[in-house]
């Protein structure tokens, strides 16, 4: 991968100290005229306006990924249970594939249908068909049903994340008139205070889903459907439109602009469109994004490792809720760090050594075990916020060359749904294989201390230094 990054010296690759690193040129006026505010006082005006919208869209994502949190392990434990591991790991990799393959397909789509019908109204679908899902396990909690809900949960709560960071970059990219250097640096800062709403919802959530676990399956059902509520009218009445005026790329009649067949062909489509960021947006963008798929595979490994806890380390779910709470708090502290350092040390510095942190956790587990995992995370507590600088540039890159905020998220998180697809059964494989081949479980930990090993070699060549 490496060699083919230096085959690919297009304009933007420049010489220093030796070696070959993305020259970052920002030049104002190649930002899309949609996301510019003309005038200081302007902007001045609308940051108190974009702040509170900001902090809406915070509270309206804490509550979600709270309601997602409560039921994340409850459809794994009660699958490996009534099937046992090997039977359960098989299926629950076939799940999470297919509901990722299933967002390959769409999430071009629905990021394309946000430029055109706005994002809040995506984000009500989303939260919408989830609380459908829990409400029909509630009334009857099936194999099938549980298994659906795991499929469909999964896939909407992605819908979810795309209208999120669309709004979250409409509202940084539609209050700032500065230089491109500043947009990042403000997008990133948005960015970080956004993980530490999801990191704090996820340890509460996290918390409740322990507490849960003593009772029958229907009672963590009953308790997401209820913050999913909450969160559906904190969407109705308190989340405004965020898509500039001018921002709309689609007709907005789509009888009269044949965009039913367009909507259809874009499906078809939607295999390949999903690897557009690696190729219609320059070098920067690609290198940026397999970098960002670099750093996300291990995140994307499905369910291998809760039921490693439970069947290899004898961790019981709620104990297991609790320890998966601990990576919530430890998320906060590594971005509020991460959001401070990386001023201070710069991009690349920053994320190579955030990156060189993260080994710390496989290499902890095939060591010393659970307990090796545990201490890894905390001695390699920056791993958490590797992607922080990462993200944010990828965006303003993105904007930058031509890509429609709406269509730039759609298009990363069909890129990132790959990964679900490939991660799980990869991951699974190396899982129940490995026991197979070496007589071992801890296969997958190997391979994330390779992986981990190329990205910081790529991050240090390939990233500007601020």
């Amino acid at each position: 991968m490496l060699i083919w990054f230096c085959s690919c010296l297009v304009k933007g690759i420049n010489v220093e100290s030796g070696s070959r690193r993305i020259a970052i040129p920002y030049q104002r006026e190649k930002l899309l005229s949609q996301y510019r505010i003309s005038g200081g006082n302007v902007a001045e005006k609308k940051e108190p306006c974009v702040n509170k919208s900001l902090n809406t869209l915070g509270i309206v994502t804490f509550l979600q990924v709270i309601a997602a949190a409560t039921v994340a392990f409850t459809p794994t434990s009660q699958i490996t249970t009534l099937l046992g591991p090997d039977r359960a790991t098989p299926l629950l990799s076939k799940i999470s594939s297919s509901s990722s393959f299933v967002q390959i397909m769409f999430a071009p789509v629905i990021g394309k249908g946000m430029d055109q019908i706005g994002r809040k109204p995506v984000m009500m679908m989303s939260v919408g068909v989830v609380l459908l899902v829990n409400l029909s396990v509630v009334v009857n909690p099936s194999l099938f049903r549980i298994c659906a809900s795991k499929f469909l949960g999964v896939l909407f709560r992605e819908f979810f994340i795309i209208s999120a960071q669309a709004m979250l970059s409409d509202l940084v990219l539609t209050s700032t008139n500065k230089g491109s250097d500043d947009i990042t640096a403000s997008l990133g800062a948005a960015m970080g205070r956004q993980v530490i709403f999801v990191s704090s919802a996820f340890f509460i959530g996290c918390i409740i889903a322990g507490k849960l676990s003593a009772y029958r399956i229907e009672v963590a059902y009953i308790a997401s459907l209820g913050l999913g509520l909450l969160t559906m009218l904190a969407i109705i009445f308190l989340m405004k439109e965020t898509m500039p005026e001018n921002a709309s790329f689609i007709s907005a009649d789509p009888l009269k602009s044949n965009n039913y067949k367009l909507i259809l062909s874009n499906i078809l489509k939607a295999p390949l469109s999903c690897l557009r960021l690696l190729f219609n947006y320059g070098l920067n963008v690609r290198i940026l994004s397999i970098l960002l798929l670099m750093q996300s595979f291990p995140q994307n490994a499905g369910d291998f490792f809760q039921i490693l806890c439970e069947t290899v380390w004898n961790i019981s779910t709620k104990d297991f809720t609790f320890f998966i709470a601990l990576f919530g708090v430890l998320s906060i502290v590594a971005n509020t760090l991460g959001s401070i350092l990386i001023q201070k040390m710069g991009l690349r510095s920053f994320t190579t050594l955030a990156i060189l942190s993260s080994a710390c956790s496989p290499i902890g587990a095939i060591l010393f075990g659970f307990q090796g995992i545990l201490g890894g995370s905390i001695v390699g507590i920056l791993g958490a916020a590797q992607s922080l600088g990462v993200g944010a540039l990828l965006v303003s890159e993105g904007v930058k060359n031509g890509a429609s905020i709406g269509k730039l998220a759609g298009e990363r998180s069909g890129l990132m749904a790959i990964l679900k697809v490939v991660g799980p059964i990869f991951y699974g494989l190396l899982f129940t294989e490995g026991k197979k081949w070496f007589g071992m479980t801890y296969l997958p930990f190997f391979f994330n201390v390779g992986l981990t090993f190329v990205a910081m070699i790529t991050c240090y060549f390939f990233l500007p230094s601020s």
